[in-house]
């Protein structure tokens, strides 16, 4: 893609538009067929990961700083794709169903509220394995709301944030705080004894001391 645009930019075509309309046609499924096994949206994303850093290459970003050349990076280093639609009833279960990957099973970390709408869905690789975020719409909120309610001692209420509770607020409602980290950390923790009492029973087999005295005796 990246060849398209440096070709537009010696042929001193400066307009942007040009050029992503020359790597839109760079994209076309009739011209690399493997390209029909990948959603629309993912590749639309890519083109505008690419016109973005070309416009910070040739004008710069809100500040006037411009970016250096972009360069040209492996399959490895592309660990984010978004779906900019998704089926509302996409999670089956232990199940959520992407486009062009099918039903895929996965660790749901807590329940989707009632009257949200699953609207976009952003699939990243981490260190640990593949993480999809998902981006929720309540139907019931207006996208343009009109308060007429005037703020009265009445009507009012304060919010804290606090250590011990997550929220205190001034009717004496006090909000537990979620400690996902917390949770996070014991799991861990009961992983790594795991890990040390499997390394321990693995030394302490008379395989594994029967080669490390013959690595002894050898030396």
């Amino acid at each position: 893609m990246l060849v398209r645009w440096f070709a537009v930019l010696r042929s001193q075509e400066s307009n942007l538009n040009t050029m992503g309309k020359s790597v839109l046609w760079c994209l076309s499924k009739t011209e690399r067929e493997w390209y029909k096994d990948i959603h629309a949206d993912v590749l639309q994303d890519m083109v505008k990961r690419v016109d973005l850093a070309m416009k910070r290459f040739i004008k710069g970003d809100s500040n006037g700083k411009r970016s250096g050349k972009p360069r040209f990076k492996g399959k490895n280093r592309y660990r984010t794709f978004a779906y900019q639609r998704v089926k509302p009833d996409c999670i089956q279960g232990n199940r959520i169903e992407l486009p062009k990957l099918e039903k895929i099973k996965f660790i749901q970390h807590r329940p989707i509220p009632d009257g949200f709408v699953i609207k976009r869905a952003l699939v990243t690789l981490k260190a640990d394995g593949w993480y999809a975020t998902l981006t929720l719409e309540d139907v019931s909120v207006p996208d343009n709301p009109t308060i007429n309610i005037e703020p009265t001692k009445a009507n009012s209420i304060g919010v804290d944030a606090g250590l011990e509770y997550f929220t205190a607020c001034s009717d004496g409602t006090m909000v537990e705080p979620p400690k996902f980290s917390r949770e996070a950390e014991e799991k861990l923790a009961k992983l790594l004894a795991q890990a040390r009492a499997e390394e321990k029973r693995f030394y302490s087999t008379p395989l594994a001391s029967t080669n490390a005295l013959q690595s002894y005796t050898s030396e």
